[in-house]
């Protein structure tokens, strides 16, 4: 189960599943990456550490996503939107 941002990071624009600032995040984050927050599904984000020049690949359900700082929510870590490169919706079982 997902972790549902607080109500005060809602306030800032962090969307949540329960949040409607869901819609602005769709032009800035890909849409499996928003399902992934809204619908609790798994996904694989693969990413391109710019200061580290490694890529990163993060598995887990999205749980929340910040909008105005361009960055989403893993299993309690942050990771910045800008370095993703691809992102895949994991099956379900």
């Amino acid at each position: 189960m997902a972790i549902e941002c607080k109500a005060s990071e809602a306030a800032a624009g962090i969307a949540s599943s329960n949040t409607t600032c869901l819609q602005a995040c769709s032009g800035r984050f890909p849409a499996e990456l928003i399902r992934s927050l809204q619908e609790h599904i798994e996904v694989v984000v693969m990413m391109r550490d710019s200061q580290e020049a490694e890529e990163l690949k993060v598995v887990g359900t999205v749980e929340c996503i910040d909008q105005q700082a361009g960055r989403f929510r893993v299993d309690g870590e942050w990771f910045n939107g800008n370095e993703i490169e691809a992102v895949y919706l994991k099956e379900r079982s």
